[in-house]
């Protein structure tokens, strides 16, 4: 079953390690990809998820 804050973790992660809080919509895509996982219902959930945390979400 796939976890959609596994996704949430790995970006947030990225983001901390480069000491900003924006994530872009492609290293979304490629994370959800790299689980296998790519399509609209998971981007909108983990860009949702990424928002409340307070990340900035770039197209």
């Amino acid at each position: 079953m796939f976890d959609i804050w596994e996704v949430v973790e790995e970006l947030v992660a990225v983001a901390d390690k480069r000491a900003t809080r924006r994530i872009s919509m492609s290293e979304i895509g490629k994370e959800l990809k790299d689980a296998d996982e790519n399509n609209a219902e998971n981007i909108q959930g983990v860009h949702k998820a990424l928002t409340e945390l307070g990340y900035q979400v770039e197209v």
